[in-house]
C-alpha cells in the first residue's frame, strides 16, 4: 500500500511513518461486519478502537471544548484532518475473492465517540464491484498494514451470521500469516466464509 502524505503534523504521526525505527506505533482493535444486498456482498462496515496513547493525542486535537465528547462539527474536523487520507491506504482493508482482491472505495458514513478514553472510528466501506453470491465461498476479509507501522490486534474480531432477504452466510475466524515491509512474517485475524444458504 502507498505512504499516505500527511495532511497534518498529528495525522503523519498517527498514521504516516512507516520507516520509523521501531514497529509498530499504532495499535488498533478491529471489528469486520459484511454487509450484503441483492447482488451480494456490497461493503463492510468497519469499527476501529484505537489504543490509549493515539487517542490521547487525537482527542487533545480534536475535542475542541475538552467536554470528553464530539460534537458533529468536532467529528467532522476529525474526518477531515485524520480519517479521509486514509482512502488512500484503502483504510487497510483487505478484502480477498480466491485469487483476486476487491477494492474498498471512499468511505462513507464516517462517526467517531471516546468511549474510557478511547477513541472509536465507525465507517462504512463501499466494494468498487459486488462480490456475486456464486463467489461468496471465496471471501475472505482482514486488516493489514504491510509497512506494519499500525498493528490491528485481533480480539474484537469474531465469526458471525450475515443476513438478507431469505439468504444467510455464516462468516468465520481466520488466521493467516503475511509478510511485512522489511519487517518480517506477521499473524493476521480476520474473516472467511464458511457457508452460504440462499433460499
Amino acid at each position: 500500500m502507498r505512504r499516505i502524505a500527511a495532511v497534518c503534523v498529528t495525522a503523519w504521526t498517527i498514521f504516516c511513518a512507516p520507516d520509523a525505527a521501531a514497529h509498530p506505533h499504532m495499535w488498533i482493535r478491529g471489528r469486520i461486519a459484511p454487509e450484503l444486498g441483492r447482488r451480494g456482498l456490497e461493503s463492510v462496515r468497519v469499527v476501529w478502537d484505537i489504543d490509549e496513547l493515539t487517542s490521547s493525542t487525537l482527542i487533545l486535537d480534536y475535542d475542541a471544548d475538552r467536554d470528553g465528547r464530539l460534537s458533529p462539527s468536532e467529528v467532522d474536523e476529525l474526518r477531515r484532518g485524520a480519517f479521509e487520507h486514509l482512502v488512500e491506504a484503502e483504510y487497510y482493508l483487505v478484502v480477498e475473492v480466491g485469487r483476486l482482491l476487491a477494492t474498498p472505495q471512499r468511505a462513507r458514513d464516517f462517526d467517531a465517540r471516546i468511549v474510557d478514553g478511547r477513541l472509536v472510528y465507525e465507517f462504512v466501506v463501499p466494494l468498487a464491484v459486488t462480490v456475486r453470491w456464486e463467489d461468496l465461498g471465496d471471501v475472505r476479509l482482514f486488516f493489514f498494514d504491510q509497512s506494519y507501522f499500525i498493528d490491528f490486534r485481533p480480539e474484537d474480531i469474531r465469526g458471525t451470521t450475515v443476513r438478507f432477504d431469505g439468504a444467510e452466510v455464516r462468516f468465520d475466524r481466520s488466521r493467516r500469516r503475511s509478510m511485512t515491509m522489511g519487517y518480517g512474517m506477521v499473524e493476521l485475524t480476520g474473516l472467511e466464509v464458511a457457508e452460504v444458504v440462499r433460499r
